[in-house]
């Protein structure tokens, strides 16, 4: 119950939020709120100011408490950056495979407990291994930096692996491994278990198994590597492309749970960035997502995905919010875990949960580009456009190449009523976007309306994603318009519709009858 408070210091919680999040569907009454809070209190000396009862409604820790995670400990947080190929390195063969192995590892490290581990988006900034320790610990703010040398070679592998203390720049810890190709699958999580050790924490969690009844073959293992690694890549034909690795990937290893879990992340991340209908894509990711927790059913990742593919297809948020709290006391530094919960509040109206859950998971990937950026979304909807901009500038200076930041941005800017800068931010990633804020903003309404027939003509032969649609709709001042699109992304199950009710475009529809029917429809309250 203090750790619910404690995530929101200063804010009232109510009775209900702390009975769903701290006994989930154990039947107990307000009697065990009364109870837990004066043991709290007692526990903090007796002051009853520590932990303030509001009337009818709930609690509100003070702000001025503060609490340390144990994880904040640097001597319990590690980065794994990318291996270096040795100069014998048959490097035409597999020129990513050293950058892909490395991010295995650190995911196998994220699964076991008692470690903070830096996610691959930001550890893959560092791939020459030339920096000193100490300045990328300080960058990624972590005590321990994992580094490595691979060479392949015809049929064996050998790898030289160096745990470094970023303070001091000490190290603290070397092994060599020499494995046939073939065992290469098992290598992950075997490197994982040892660091693990060397770092205090417990390697004994039963972790992500490798195969079934059949092992994981080379060719399949290096098909999952790859598809991993260009889904990591902030472009739209990378996640794509990376998707066709992981398929062919589980076709040549059906018994494979942590391909099948990247499958699922793949489909879903295709729904939610208006690749396809949802009413294709999520059961897709829920099917992979299934097939992988029959294999493994200890894999959050694979869970994580589920959830949310299940929570759009049932439109269904407030549930998956709850199964996204219950999986993050048990994975506490699931990023992805963190992010799709940010995302549930954010729908449900509670900006500020959704700014601090989502620092969190940006704490543990501080250079992603999607996390970033769905951070700078959420000061857009709390109205903090300065720290939004701030924040997208960071991403796109990293990821210039990240269409959604620049979209974002442009939304801020529409937001403020600066309509030139939106089609300013637009110019270079999506010119005909830009296009078409430049006669928005300009009063050109006869050319907006021409390109918005022009582009639902063209969705007649391809996908166009009908919230974008609707979205542009209200920037041209065509709201009936808006509303049947909105009918259409909620009919095909758009991901990026459940902020539909909290995003600040569709607020002049807010008094509409239609909208509010929608919204119901979706679970949320248009607010």
């Amino acid at each position: 119950m203090l750790l619910s408070l404690a995530r929101r210091p200063g804010q009232v919680v109510t009775k209900r939020e702390l009975l769903d999040e701290v006994w989930g569907d154990v039947a107990v009454g307000e009697a065990v709120l009364t109870n837990a809070v004066w043991q709290l209190r007692r526990a903090f000396g007796g002051r009853g100011s520590v932990i303030e009862t509001i009337p009818t409604t709930g609690y509100r820790l003070a702000s001025s408490v503060l609490f340390e995670d144990p994880l904040d400990d640097p001597g319990r947080s590690v980065a794994v950056l990318p291996f270096e190929e040795s100069e014998s390195c048959e490097r035409t063969a597999d020129p990513w495979f050293a950058l892909a192995l490395s991010g295995s590892i650190g995911e196998e490290l994220a699964r076991l407990p008692g470690l903070r581990v830096i996610g691959t988006d930001s550890t893959c900034r560092y791939p020459d291994g030339k920096r000193h320790a100490r300045r990328i610990g300080g960058d990624l703010g972590v005590g321990n930096l994992v580094r490595g040398t691979l060479r392949r070679e015809r049929e064996r592998a050998h790898l030289s692996v160096r745990l470094v203390d970023t303070r001091d720049e000490r190290l603290l810890w070397v092994r060599s491994y020499e494995r046939p190709l073939a065992e290469l699958p098992r290598l992950p999580r075997e490197v994982a278990g040892q660091i693990a050790l060397q770092l205090g924490a417990s390697a004994d969690r039963p972790a992500a198994k490798v195969g079934g009844a059949s092992s994981v073959g080379t060719e399949a293992f290096d098909l999952f590597l790859r598809g991993c690694l260009r889904m990591r890549r902030p472009a739209f034909a990378d996640i794509e492309d990376g998707l066709a690795d992981l398929r062919r990937a589980v076709e040549l290893s059906n018994d494979f749970p942590q391909a099948h879990a990247a499958v699922a992340r793949g489909y879903y991340l295709l729904a939610r960035w208006g690749r396809g209908p949802g009413t294709r894509l999520l059961p897709e990711a829920e099917s992979a997502a299934e097939r992988a927790l029959a294999l493994d059913p200890s894999l959050a990742e694979a869970r994580v995905w589920s959830i949310l593919a299940r929570a759009i297809s049932a439109w269904d948020v407030e549930r998956a919010r709850s199964e996204l709290q219950g999986l993050l006391r048990i994975e506490p530094h699931h990023p992805a875990a963190r992010d799709g919960l940010a995302r549930c509040h954010a729908a449900l109206g509670r900006v500020a949960d959704a700014i601090a859950e989502q620092r969190r998971a940006l704490a543990g990937d501080p250079l992603s580009p999607a996390l970033g950026t769905t951070l700078g979304f959420f000061h857009r909807l709390a109205g903090e456009h300065d720290a939004a901009l701030a924040l997208l500038g960071r991403v796109r200076q990293l990821h210039p190449e990240w269409f959604i930041a620049a979209l974002e941005v442009a939304r801020v800017h529409w937001t403020r009523g600066d309509r030139g800068a939106a089609s300013a931010a637009l110019a270079v990633a999506e010119p005909t976007w830009a296009a078409f804020l430049a006669d928005v903003a300009e009063g050109r309404r006869r050319q907006a309306r021409d390109a918005l027939d022009q582009w639902e003509q063209e969705s007649r032969e391809r996908y166009v994603a009908p919230y974008w649609m609707a979205e542009h709709c209200m920037w041209a001042g065509e709201q009936d318009r808006a509303l049947e699109w909105l009918e259409r992304a909620y009919e095909e199950r758009q991901v990026q519709a459940i902020f539909v009710a909290v995003e600040p475009v569709f607020a002049p529809l807010r008094a509409a009858s239609r909208f509010e029917r929608l919204c119901r429809r979706m679970g949320l309250r248009a607010t």
